[in-house]
């Protein structure tokens, strides 16, 4: 799934994200490209960028092909943290 998003500060975020593809991220500042993907390592089965916080954040939907361990991530730009079924009841069926 390809999406461009637009933060706060304007840049443009170009998302690569085809699931079981190596994802790709880019980021354009009105100048240059920035490319993001293995020096932040992106989630596995990336289900793309869904949203950019005002602080930069990034929110990541991952996935697998299994279908299994499907949830949503989010990189404060020194680590992701993972939220899925077995750690918040927003992903679960239970909720």
């Amino acid at each position: 799934m390809n999406k461009i998003i637009i933060d706060t500060s304007d840049n443009i975020w170009i998302d690569y994200s085809h699931g079981t593809i190596e994802p790709k991220l880019c980021k354009f500042d009105g100048n240059s490209l920035t490319w993001y993907d293995e020096n932040i390592n992106l989630p596995e089965k990336g289900k793309g960028l869904l949203a950019i916080e005002e602080n930069g954040d990034l929110w990541y939907g991952y996935g697998s092909t299994t279908g299994y361990d499907e949830g949503l991530a989010k990189y404060n730009w020194s680590e992701w943290k993972y939220y899925n079924s077995s750690n918040t009841r927003l992903l679960n069926s239970d909720a």
